[in-house]
């Protein structure tokens, strides 16, 4: 339904109205018409000439909008503007220089501080410093010693100690005794049987006098084993070879 008068509601409340709901502003606006613009979630209300979001926070105005604000703008100094120091009425007698110095009796209270203060390098005596005597008097002097009385139970300690040189009987050593009898004496002997096998090992030897051999000597050569005869072995007191000597034949003088 169109409505194409104007509606007086005698002062009564509109209930529940919703503004018209438009992705873009309406054509052919008239002052004070309004829309619900979907995009910017925001209602915007025609003044004449334009479109106005209604509740703005923020706006702008012309200087000229503002009652004698360029006046006072005119009165004022550029932000960033440097001034000379003969610009500045009484400068020199107002500051002090960056480097610069006083005497002691120029700061208040200065001296009075610094005489209840002791030099950088000072000493106390003994008595000088509050309970130092005291606590001194209940230490021992540096090299000092203490009978074995003075040190609690090291007498009953010492007393179950044995000496550093001292000995034990075998019958004080448990299992000694066994472990004697069970080895042979530093210096012993064995009769020949008493070695396995021993008496068979000197019955295949040839005695070093007074045997006979019968048969091939058998010697090591160059760690190979090969039989070499030893016969016509010749001896005696001659100064000459025996004559009538057999290939392999050995001489052997002695006086």
């Amino acid at each position: 339904m169109k409505v194409r008068a104007n509606v007086d509601y005698n002062q009564n409340q509109l209930l529940f109205p919703v503004a018209h709901v438009l992705s873009t502003a309406p054509s052919g606006a008239v002052q004070g018409q309004f829309y619900y613009d979907t995009g910017k979630s925001v209602i915007y209300v025609y003044n004449g000439s334009s479109w106005i979001a209604s509740g703005m926070v923020t706006h702008t105005h012309l200087i000229s909008d503002v009652i004698n604000l360029q006046t006072t703008l005119d009165n004022k100094t550029p932000y960033g503007h440097t001034h000379y120091l003969s610009d500045i009425l009484d400068f020199e007698g107002t500051f002090s220089l960056v480097n610069h110095t006083h005497e002691i009796s120029q700061v208040n209270g200065l001296q009075s501080v610094l005489d209840s203060k002791a030099s950088a390098a000072h000493s106390h005596s003994i008595s000088a410093i509050t309970g130092l005597q005291t606590a001194l008097d209940g230490k021992s002097a540096n090299g000092h010693g203490h009978a074995i009385g003075d040190v609690t139970g090291l007498q009953t300690a010492l007393d179950g100690k044995s000496d550093t040189s001292h000995g034990h009987a075998i019958s004080a050593i448990t299992g000694l005794q066994t472990a004697l009898d069970a080895k042979a004496a530093a210096s012993h002997s064995h009769a020949i049987s008493d070695t396995t096998n021993l008496q068979n090992t000197l019955d295949l030897k040839v005695p070093k006098s007074g045997a006979t051999m019968g048969g091939a000597l058998v010697a090591a050569a160059h760690g190979t084993i090969t039989n070499w005869e030893i016969v016509n072995v010749a001896y005696g007191t001659s100064a000459t070879p025996p004559s009538s000597a057999s290939e392999g034949c050995v001489y052997i003088q002695y006086t």
